[in-house]
């Protein structure tokens, strides 16, 4: 398996037992639906969308911690509570520029 800068995907081999494949379907799916999630997140964030924010925040968290970035997985925990107690836009917004930051530069070495 190649290797992408900026994850670590042993946690994903880990319960794939062996089984290369899924780690790769794993990988693609997250180079599909990450772009999505962040779109998702970015309008919630403009349309001041709690609902929005907290759903699109906690997939992204599952996805980047499966592939071992538990720094963003953090961000992304983080940015759902605030999205729960519906405040906190400031610290969303610098947490959203950082994780769509470090996922493009994921994702760039995916396509």
């Amino acid at each position: 398996m190649k290797t992408i800068v900026g994850i670590d995907t042993s946690y994903l081999e880990e319960i794939a037992n062996g089984d290369e494949e899924f780690v790769l379907e794993m990988i693609n799916l997250f180079a599909e639906q990450a772009p999505v999630d962040i779109a998702g997140l970015s309008s919630g964030i403009s349309q001041k969308d709690w609902n929005g924010i907290y759903q699109h925040a906690h997939k992204l968290k599952y996805a980047i911690g499966s592939l071992g970035r538990d720094d963003l997985k953090e961000k992304l925990e983080e940015v759902e509570d605030l999205a729960k107690e519906e405040e906190g836009m400031e610290v969303i917004g610098e947490h959203f520029q950082t994780v769509k930051k470090e996922i493009q530069a994921i994702l760039v070495q995916l396509t």
